[in-house]
């Protein structure tokens, strides 16, 4: 027993090392079982060697020692974890447990005499030692009793138990060396030696496996409230105990357990009034985070609303609510200047350099604009390209001199990464009340003249003058004849032949729309047609104009046994039009004439798009021809003609007028013709006016012929009366 004590302590020591909250309560319990082990095998020298008697005292008060380490060890598990206990349930579990435990011991230790009528020190001693195991006993009955844990755990019952087991087995083992009874047995003895090495085995392994060992949550029902009649059962079972006694040890229990619920329910009331105030704290701090979320957002949202993401100038709608805003504020009295500045070609920055360095461009210009413009001044990106400035109590002067540094800034580079590119910028301003008295015409008015300064390339910048309003004046009026007009009977079709390069054959006419207006008189295409598709108009107007174009070529050729072809010019508004090829598919049915008749020209400044790719193939697929018209002036692309089956090629007049003084254009034009040469196309030159022009065409190899050489456009009387009739 000496030896197993002894191991158990050096067993411990490895747990020990672990420092552990529950470092002193191991620490007692390890020092009480070597204590015993010393006990033990002073007991077995003083027998065996010594000749000393079994009860000395030394001996007798080693045991205490030992107990009253047990005792330590169960206090100090106690105060350590009591931390998160109820204090008035605990001091309640405490007393009564202590008090009954107290009773019982008294009863045991007093009505059965189990000492003398003397009581000498080894009395004292195991009296001390029996005291300490009733103790011990006692706090193991608080711990569960106190516990209200849902699930205490199979290692902590075992310790539990085994604690018990052990003070009880120590008690009767006192007892029985200090009477003398011979109550002492192998079992009592092997009892508490297996016990402790039990109480060892686990605890280091719950320890080194960190299984918690945590008894205490004393705030709910009593599971196992049956202990605290425990030591009323142990005196019943010894036949000492008096109706009196009956009546106290009933009385504490049962007002235990009435003090216990009063306990529980003011600790629920406390616990839910806490989970209530936690709970509205907790809906209190949400309400105030969501609070100050939805106050965030709708700052930035407002900030969004009132500002560019990318530059941080105003938007457009602010800028135009801060436009209204001075024009109230002054009242026609003093001068305002809108500014508008486009970024030339910007899109092709994009294109080429990617948005991310177009971003960057665009917070470039932007700051450059602010360092410039940083006072009287309101700035905004207005479009993607675009910035607008009004200015306010300043003068032109002073405006043509911070633009003047910014177009030079902007000239000499701006750097994007490792790019460093070269921008250009045109600009339009207008002036306020001079050139008009409210927002929306001021805005029309610098975009007016950002029109007219694009136009002319030697200038930077363009302010609103006479001659731009009259031009605005001008297209009001057509824009507001042409949504007046009667088609049928305003617009006409003129109609100009088109001759073999020999001059003696008529090959084919185009159809020229002409348009004398009520209102305006006789209004020319250059003027309304841009107008026309601005507006929409074009779509109505294109589709009489393909009408009456398809009806009088299926007369030209039926009557008159022809095979001439219609020159029809197309709008890049009508190719975008989804229904247009099935309006064509249903002139031609029903018109019953051969495709091959029909020449669509479309404008080599054509950006063709997705759709405009599908629109073509669908057109030369049914057999009509197509044709690039005023080539040379604009970018149509090489790659186009590989694409498409372009049937011809029509030279722009401005090419055509010098080629007979200007070298340089005679090479274009000879160029253009031999490309169309190796690309199998048809050549026709418009515009040729005298002999020598169609000479030096006809040397170069031009296959047809249109100008006032031969003839101008005439009306369809007079194209089958003047030509056609013989």
């Amino acid at each position: 027993a000496s030896a197993i004590y002894i191991l158990n302590a050096i067993n411990l020591i490895a747990v020990l090392k672990l420092k552990t909250k529950n470092f002193k309560t191991l620490l007692f319990f390890t020092s009480g079982i070597f204590i015993l082990g010393a006990a033990s095998f002073a007991g077995i020298i003083g027998k065996t060697v010594i000749k000393y008697p079994s009860g000395g005292v030394f001996l007798s008060y080693l045991y205490a020692a030992g107990g009253l380490c047990f005792a330590a060890c169960a206090i100090t598990f106690i105060i350590v974890n009591i931390k998160n206990l109820n204090y008035a349930q605990t001091a309640l579990d405490l007393t009564v447990t202590m008090f009954l435990t107290a009773a019982t011991a008294a009863i045991l230790f007093f009505r059965l005499s189990i000492f003398g009528a003397s009581f000498s020190a080894p009395d004292i001693a195991r009296f001390l030692y029996l005291a300490l195991s009733a103790g011990g006993i006692s706090l193991i009955i608080y711990m569960l009793i106190s516990s209200r844990a849902k699930n205490i755990g199979l290692f902590s019952i075992v310790i539990l138990l085994c604690a018990v087991l052990f003070f009880f087995s120590n008690a009767v083992y006192a007892s029985g060396v200090a009477a003398n009874t011979g109550l002492i047995s192998k079992f009592v003895g092997w009892l508490c030696v297996l016990c402790p090495t039990v109480i060892t085995v686990f605890i280091k392994i719950s320890f080194l496996k960190n299984i918690c060992l945590n008894l205490f949550l004393n705030e709910s029902r009593i599971k196992y409230a049956w202990l605290i009649f425990l030591p009323l059962v142990i005196a019943l079972l010894t036949g000492e105990i008096k109706i009196a006694d009956i009546l106290i040890f009933s009385t504490v229990s049962v007002s235990y357990l009435i003090l216990s619920l009063y306990i529980q329910i003011n600790a629920a009331n406390k616990k839910l009034l806490k989970s209530k105030t936690a709970y509205d704290e907790l809906l209190n701090t949400q309400e105030e985070d969501r609070t100050y979320q939805l106050e965030s957002a709708l700052k930035n949202f407002k900030y969004l609303i009132h500002h560019d993401s990318l530059t941080g100038l105003l938007s457009r709608q602010r800028f135009f609510d801060m436009i209204d805003k001075q024009i109230k504020k002054r009242n026609n009295e003093k001068s305002l200047y809108l500014i508008i500045l486009d970024i030339n070609k910007f899109r092709f920055i994009n294109q080429i350099y990617g948005f991310k360095i177009g971003d960057k461009i665009l917070k470039q210009i932007s700051e450059l604009i602010t360092d410039n413009f940083y006072s009287n001044s309101y700035i905004a990106r207005t479009d993607s390209d675009e910035f607008s400035i009004l200015c306010y109590d300043t003068d032109f002067e002073e405006i043509n001199n911070k633009l003047s540094r910014i177009y030079l800034l902007l000239h000499n580079s701006i750097k994007a990464e490792s790019y460093q590119l070269s921008i250009s910028i045109r600009t339009g301003i207008a002036k306020y009340p001079k050139n008009a008295s409210d927002r929306i015409n001021l805005i029309k008015c610098a975009k007016a003249s950002l029109a007219h300064a694009k136009k002319l390339n030697f200038s930077d910048y363009c302010l609103y003058n006479d001659e731009i309003q009259s031009k605005i004046n001008r297209n009001a009026e057509i824009e507001l004849a042409l949504k007046k007009a009667d088609i049928e009977s305003e617009f006409s079709l003129n109609y100009q032949p088109i001759y073999d390069i020999s001059g003696t054959k008529i090959a084919g006419v185009e159809a020229l729309l002409r348009w004398n207006s009520p209102v305006l008189g006789q209004v020319s295409p250059k003027e309304f047609i841009s107008i026309a598709e601005e507006t929409g108009i074009i779509l109505p107007l294109g589709q009489w104009v393909l009408s009456s174009a398809m009806k009088h070529i299926k007369e030209l050729n039926s009557k008159h046994n022809c095979e001439l072809f219609m020159g029809i010019n197309i709008s890049t508004i009508q190719l975008k039009n989804t229904n247009f090829i099935d309006k064509v598919c249903e002139l031609i049915i029903e018109n019953n004439i051969m495709p091959s008749w029909i020449n669509f020209e479309i404008t080599e400044n054509l950006k063709i798009t997705e759709q405009d790719e599908k629109t073509l193939t669908q057109i030369t697929s049914m057999g009509i021809n197509l044709s690039v018209d005023n080539f040379g002036t604009g970018y149509f692309s090489y790659n186009n003609f590989n694409k498409f089956s372009f049937d011809f090629i029509k030279i722009n007049k401005s090419l055509i007028d010098n080629i007979t003084s200007r070298q340089k254009d005679a090479l274009t034009v000879k160029s253009i013709i031999a490309m169309a040469k190796i690309l199998n196309i048809k050549v026709l030159a418009s515009g040729v006016e005298n002999n020598q022009q169609m000479e030096l065409l006809s040397e170069m190899g031009c296959d047809y012929i249109q100008g006032y050489i031969y003839a101008k456009p005439v009306t369809l009387e007079n194209l089958i009366t003047n030509y056609l009739g013989h």
